[in-house]
């Protein structure tokens, strides 16, 4: 952007990209509000410079309770995603692609993101600053380990084992 000669003027153009899910959402309530996705983005973007720590997410891992394969199936959607791309991915974009992912809720999508680690299917990768978008920062991404068949069959076959486990559980009661 050409900061100089727009300084005059009242309102910046600013590309972004967004997901397709929040994009849908945009969509709909800017037709219940009546007014362009530019401006309730405009507002968004107001909105969250009132917090106190604008533009923060809050993407800790919580590896105190971790159960294997508890979130293998939604393990499984990330992992089909992940695929879909051709580099990898940083985590906090992943966390805001969620609902195109097919994992709406911010904690499990996390937990599922954790069982990815912990089984070896996705790994950390630094993204080097990126010439073509003038950006100067470092990014740790994420990118498929191995998208195998075999791998893919031994984490179902896990899924199968612990559906199994819950449903016995849940029909004689605690462990013994």
């Amino acid at each position: 952007m050409a900061y100089a000669k727009e300084k005059d003027k009242k309102m910046l153009s600013v590309q972004a990209y967004i997901g397709r899910k929040h994009f849908e959402q945009l969509l709909v309530l800017s037709r219940i509000l009546k007014l362009p996705v530019s401006r309730l983005i405009c507002i968004a973007v107001d909105n969250e410079f009132q917090k106190e720590e604008p533009f923060r997410l809050n993407l800790e891992l919580n590896k105190d309770e971790y159960v294997e394969y508890a979130f293998a199936d939604e393990a499984g959607k990330l992992m089909n995603y992940m695929k879909t791309l051709r580099n990898g991915m940083s985590l906090d974009l992943l966390y805001v692609l969620r609902k195109d992912i097919g994992i709406p809720n911010r904690t499990i999508f996390l937990q599922a993101f954790n069982e990815c680690i912990k089984q070896g299917i996705i790994e950390s990768y630094v993204n080097p600053p990126s010439v073509k978008y003038n950006n100067a920062f470092e990014t740790i991404c994420y990118r498929l380990k191995s998208a195998s068949p075999e791998a893919r069959k031994k984490l179902r076959k896990k899924v199968t084992e612990r559906e199994t486990y819950e449903r016995l559980k849940a029909k004689y009661g605690k462990d013994t």
